[in-house]
């Protein structure tokens, strides 16, 4: 399954647009099936999200539109421009307990700044 992802963000905090692919291969049941069983008892599957920003302003790097005196802020020239964000994963469901693995990446959001990757456990039931 490929979905393509669009978003556009105006605010006080942060303004951006990004772009994005999302896709799944596995074992999926389909979600607009008006069953209420599903037809596996078992889905899994691998997924991957990317998404890319044009980044305008960010409060949490920028500081906020009335306060540019602070010393942990940094100027708009040294924002970056875009950034880069994907996730891999996999995800392991049994009729309503799953179980997701996934791994992060940032790429830098200042010039000066530094990329970043973390992982994550998901254990949920899912009460529907």
């Amino acid at each position: 399954m490929l979905n393509g992802n669009a978003e556009a963000v105006a605010g006080t905090m942060n303004d951006k647009l990004s772009v994005g692919l999302s896709l799944m291969i596995g074992r999926i049941n389909d979600p607009y099936k008006s069953s209420s069983l599903p037809e596996n008892k078992w889905e899994f599957y691998v997924f991957g999200h990317s998404f890319v920003s044009a980044v305008g302003y960010d409060a949490t790097l920028q500081g906020g539109m009335f306060n540019k005196k602070s010393p942990y802020t940094l100027s708009a020239s040294e924002i970056s421009g875009f950034t880069l964000q994907n996730q891999v994963g996999l995800m392991i469901q049994h009729k309503n307990i799953f179980i997701e693995l996934s791994e992060s990446f940032l790429s830098k959001e200042f010039k000066t700044g530094r990329s970043h990757i973390w992982g994550g456990l998901g254990i949920g039931i899912d009460l529907e």
